[in-house]
């Protein structure tokens, strides 16, 4: 599945679950069975949930327009097995390695080397290449500090 497609079933899948607790806690509001008081009025809640829902029905929509799977079964953790898909050629990756840590790694030209995953050497693996690569995720944008106005 695409990274935007993703993306989407994962915003579409959470917001309906908000929506969905959001109706859930207006509806004991109204039965008189909400076990703490909100601090907010009831009716910028009811507002919220209606947005909420508005929102939910635009995703609907723009899913059908672009052939997306709402109901897929995607991995929110941002990890991507590398038997579904592996980064380009020289992209810095972050890698799960053997299953117990991340690394910071980039993934080596296969056309030109032996060696797909090009990284020093794994302190809990008994041989420099033994631990495999299991998954791997895009490096976030670098920290930028942000430039206050004086």
């Amino acid at each position: 599945m695409e990274a935007y497609k993703r993306r989407m079933v994962i915003e579409y899948q959470e917001l309906k679950e908000r929506a969905e607790k959001l109706a859930a806690m207006l509806d004991k509001w109204d039965k008189g069975t909400l076990d703490f008081t909100p601090t907010c009025p009831k009716y910028l809640l009811e507002k919220q949930l209606d947005v909420m829902k508005d929102y939910v029905g635009l995703l609907q929509t723009r899913a059908k327009i672009e052939d997306v799977d709402l109901t897929a079964n995607v991995n929110k953790s941002g990890w991507i097995p590398v038997t579904e898909r592996l980064p380009g050629n020289f992209e810095t990756v972050l890698v799960w390695i053997g299953g117990s840590k991340i690394y910071d790694v980039a993934f080596y030209d296969m056309e030109h080397g032996f060696r797909p995953w090009y990284a020093g050497y794994y302190e809990d693996c008994p041989e420099e290449w033994e631990c495999p690569v299991s998954a791997w995720m895009p490096l976030s944008e670098p920290y930028e500090e942000e430039k206050r106005n004086a």
